[in-house]
């Protein structure tokens, strides 16, 4: 969250850096066979396979995420920090499962206001 007002006050290039470090925080916080992918904007999607179907499950990683995220960031001299909004979707077995997943995230997304931490 915030990355608009950084564009509109810094200027595209501090908000390519921004969207650099934030993407680069999220990588070093999942496993090396996880997959931190940007789906557009300023919005991120995190694919992680063999992971417990039970969705508290995921909260320690994601409170290390959330964590991440917020720290300060220093763009061009300045002290910047911005928030994170996190959903969770998850889903199992079968081929189509990436199908449904990515239908289920997409029906999420625009079925409910985003909660902010």
């Amino acid at each position: 969250d915030s990355f608009k007002l950084v564009n509109d006050t810094m200027g595209h290039n501090a908000g390519d850096e921004l969207l650099k470090v934030v993407a680069g925080r999220m990588v070093d916080c999942v496993r090396r066979n996880d997959t931190v992918g940007r789906f557009g904007g300023d919005e991120f999607v995190l694919v992680l396979p063999h992971v417990d179907d039970n969705a508290s499950a995921l909260v320690p990683l994601l409170d290390k995420i959330l964590a991440a995220v917020v720290e300060p960031i220093m763009l061009e001299g300045q002290k910047m920090q911005v928030s994170c909004s996190i959903g969770v979707a998850s889903c199992q077995g079968a081929v189509d499962s990436t199908w449904r997943l990515s239908q289920r995230t997409i029906s999420q997304m625009s079925s409910s206001a985003p909660v902010r931490s």
